[in-house]
């Protein structure tokens, strides 16, 4: 179970220093390429920061899923090109060290004693 306190201590964190300019090409692609080798608890986060993005630019849509993301059978759906140009950095942030905690994780457990 992820705890709603820590999630916004996460989003906190990652949001400092993040550039409002958008990721370039090379970003984006890699963002989309990580996105698909995220685990489920990396996909759950992802969408929970961008709805914390949401309500720190107390922003109400009318929909429950903002920036016109989604719903679909395995989960929610967003546009890249349709999220802030600052979601998009804190997400790609977030992505890149989930990734690496994945890797670290593997590498754990792939110890042999």
């Amino acid at each position: 179970m992820i705890n709603k306190n820590n999630l916004i201590n996460i989003f906190n964190s990652l949001e400092k220093g993040v550039s409002e300019i958008d990721l370039n090409t090379i970003e984006k692609n890699d963002l989309i390429d990580n996105i698909k080798n995220l685990d489920n608890k990396g996909l759950e986060i992802t969408i929970i920061l961008i709805k914390l993005y949401e309500k720190s630019k107390n922003i109400n849509y009318d929909t429950f899923i903002p920036y016109k993301g989604k719903q679909q059978k395995n989960g929610i759906k967003f546009e890249l090109d349709n999220l802030p140009f600052k979601c998009k950095q804190i997400i790609n942030k977030f992505i890149k060290f989930h990734i690496i905690s994945m890797e670290n994780d593997k590498n754990r457990n792939n110890v042999i004693l």
